[in-house]
């Protein structure tokens, strides 16, 4: 491991994302550390920046949902700053929502929430499943809220999420939408 970690601090750009995935999925403290380390939102490129997401997503570590609640609130500023981003950073935005829900913590849930109102469809899908992921019961009356209005993947989403949840709440309206 430690020479992993070494080879990924010396490593060129193209490399560090490459080999971003295996620090994560090997799950040891120092290399989430390097993880955390390497991750710039602000000053990375867009492509590095999803390696690192994600790998710290794969990390489990709880250390990492500061950064990543960091990274999230970023892309919002940015969202208000230019209106509409470039696709690249708004598969950004819900690859921080899916590491965010792999890793919990106490702040994730009101993040996730607080994604279910975003204007991008992809964004509410991914904060849905996370609430699902998370099994966030208070998320329940406002995933049922959406489970009327919503269509194609965002109503798989929310039944998904509502099956994860696993709340007394949602049997009718699960019974409703399966198919006879």
């Amino acid at each position: 491991m430690k020479t992993l970690i070494k080879n990924f601090e010396a490593a060129p750009s193209d490399e560090r994302v490459r080999m971003a995935p295996a620090l994560g999925r090997a799950r040891d403290k120092k290399a989430t550390d390097a993880l955390i380390l390497a991750f710039d939102i602000k000053r990375g490129n867009p492509k590095e920046s999803a390696a690192y997401v994600e790998a710290l997503g794969l990390s489990g570590d709880s250390r990492a949902a500061a950064p990543l609640a960091a990274a999230w609130d970023y892309m919002r500023s940015m969202v208000l700053q230019m209106g509409e981003l470039p696709g690249h950073l708004q598969v950004l935005r819900w690859k921080i929502l899916e590491a965010l829900s792999l890793i919990g913590g106490d702040q994730v849930p009101s993040i996730l929430a607080e994604a279910l109102n975003d204007k991008d469809s992809r964004v509410v899908e991914e904060a849905a499943r996370g609430l699902g992921r998370l099994q966030v019961k208070d998320a329940v009356p406002s995933l049922l809220q959406m489970a009327g209005a919503a269509s194609g993947n965002l109503r798989q989403a929310v039944f998904e999420a509502l099956g994860d949840i696993g709340d007394k709440r949602a049997v009718s309206t699960l019974e409703q939408a399966a198919p006879t």
